[in-house]
This record gives C-alpha cells, sequence and structure tokens, in this order.
C-alpha cells in the first residue's frame, strides 16, 4: 500500500482496500464495504463456499467475474457507523456528547473519519474491481433476490441493523438540515454515487 493510500485509508486491517468474496465458481466478487450490509454478505456467503480475497487489490478483475457491491445513502450510513464507533473501547464519552463533539468538528472544517465505518464508501472501489451490479442498501431484499436468481447464489440475504436503538432516534433527532448537508458534504462523492446508482433502471 503507497503512502497516499495509507494516508487516505489508515484503517487498512479488518477491512482492506480491496477485499471480496469469490464465489465457489470463480464467476462471481462481492466487494466488501463496511456498513453497506458487509456482515450479513459475510454471514451468508463464507459458509456457502465464497472465500474471502484480496487478490484484485492490485490486480484487475479477470474477465468472466461479475462485481457487485451494496451501495447507502450516506447520510444514513454516517448515522449507523457513528452508532458503530460508540460501541468499541475507543469511545467513552456518553453518546450525546460524542454526537456534538463529531458535529462540531464537521462546522470547524476538521472532520476526519474514526474508523473504517466512517470512511466514505467510495474509498473502497478500486479500479481493479470496477463494479458492474449495484444493489441498493435501502431496496436490499428485492436486489439481491434478482441477482441471486441470475447467477444462482445462496440467499437470502439476513439483514441487521441498528436502526431501532435509543442511540439511533437520539442521533436522528439531533441532526439540523445543515447537519445533514455538512455530512452530505463531506461525503460528496458517496452522494453522487448513490444518486447516480438510484437513478439506474430497474
Amino acid at each position: 500500500m503507497t503512502a497516499l493510500a495509507k494516508d487516505l485509508y489508515p484503517f487498512d486491517r479488518g477491512y482492506r482496500l480491496g477485499g471480496g468474496y469469490l464465489s465457489p465458481a470463480g464467476h462471481v466478487l462481492y466487494v466488501n464495504i463496511p456498513k453497506n450490509a458487509s456482515t450479513s454478505f459475510q454471514r451468508l456467503l463464507l459458509p456457502n463456499g465464497f472465500r474471502y480475497t484480496t487478490a484484485h487489490r492490485t490486480r484487475p478483475v479477470p474477465a468472466g467475474i461479475t462485481v457487485f457491491a451494496v451501495v447507502r445513502e450516506p447520510v444514513a450510513r454516517w448515522r449507523s457507523a457513528m452508532l458503530e464507533f460508540h460501541g468499541t473501547p475507543a469511545q467513552t464519552l456518553p453518546f450525546a456528547d460524542f454526537v456534538e463533539q463529531q458535529l462540531d468538528l464537521l462546522h470547524r472544517g476538521d472532520y476526519r473519519p474514526l474508523d473504517e465505518h466512517l470512511t466514505p464508501q467510495s474509498t473502497f472501489l478500486l479500479p481493479t474491481m470496477p463494479v458492474e451490479r449495484w444493489l441498493r442498501f435501502e431496496e436490499l431484499d428485492a436486489d439481491y433476490a434478482a441477482l441471486s436468481a441470475e447467477f444462482g447464489l445462496p440467499g437470502p440475504v439476513r439483514h441487521h441493523h441498528r436502526g431501532q436503538s435509543a442511540e439511533a432516534a437520539l442521533i436522528s433527532a439531533r441532526l439540523s438540515d445543515r447537519d445533514r448537508e455538512l455530512v452530505a458534504e463531506y461525503y460528496t462523492a458517496d452522494v453522487e454515487l448513490y444518486e447516480r446508482i438510484k437513478a439506474l433502471p430497474r
């Protein structure tokens, strides 16, 4: 990994750039993007013979392999990632104080992702792994069912999320329109990606 890449993504451990799951037949590759149903796909794919690989971190995916990934609305993904980070030993502030701290950084222009979950999803899209089939997080059941039927993939995907917790309600209620704008501005590349994929015909 180059020094520049380390500056852009200093969390190259559990969620490695170029990480994905290759089907047993070698015909489908899932690109692993944190907070985009990645745990759900890990639990589905690994027991069904898919293998984890970083082989295409630097080598282009060969012809004949269909690459798919999940895209998620960026502000909702940020809220979910904030909840995830707050549950780690690295974060000791009460959740309300943690939210205020991160929003203050956004307003001052000093915000930086604290871990891989808060890293822009576009960071994980490498030119060696061009995505051909996009699944929408918000329509994951239907989108994956269509993909699964076409390529003979296991399913359904069991989707788990944290959207019902008290902390999730707190952060949703706390965010002002300006806060949401600032989150979207920081994740501009993700917003552009999401809007482009959402507009594709189905």
